[in-house]
């Protein structure tokens, strides 16, 4: 899995993720991705837009949230065209895979997403 945050202006680091997450660890992105994008844009409000995967809706990452004063939506079900992240994975696969490239292992397709 790979987790990253996107904006208009902003691109976080991307962290590729090798374990199964649990609320827990996601909860420690958002605010390791929180603390990187509010020290590059101070005074900026920020908007958290996540789907619904179990660890998004979890009562404790909304505490967490809540708790941290992150502002964030919920994307209705069954809706990733909504999601600006989604469609900025479309396009990162369709360039990292163009020419019908495959890969053999993680690191390889690691440095091709990291090269687009």
């Amino acid at each position: 899995m790979i987790f990253a945050g996107i904006s208009l202006d902003f691109l976080s680091n991307i962290q590729f993720v090798d374990t199964k997450w649990k609320a827990e660890d996601y909860q420690k992105a958002i605010k390791i991705l929180f603390d990187e994008t509010i020290t590059k844009f101070p005074g900026v409000k920020f908007q958290l837009y996540q789907d619904n995967a179990p660890i998004h809706v979890a009562r404790s990452t909304i505490k967490f949230l809540k708790d941290n004063e992150i502002d964030y939506v919920n994307a209705p079900s069954k809706s990733p065209y909504l999601n600006p992240t989604e469609n900025w994975w479309r396009e990162i696969s369709r360039a990292v895979y163009r020419d019908a490239l495959s890969y053999n292992n993680r690191e390889t397709l690691r440095e091709a997403i990291l090269r687009e």
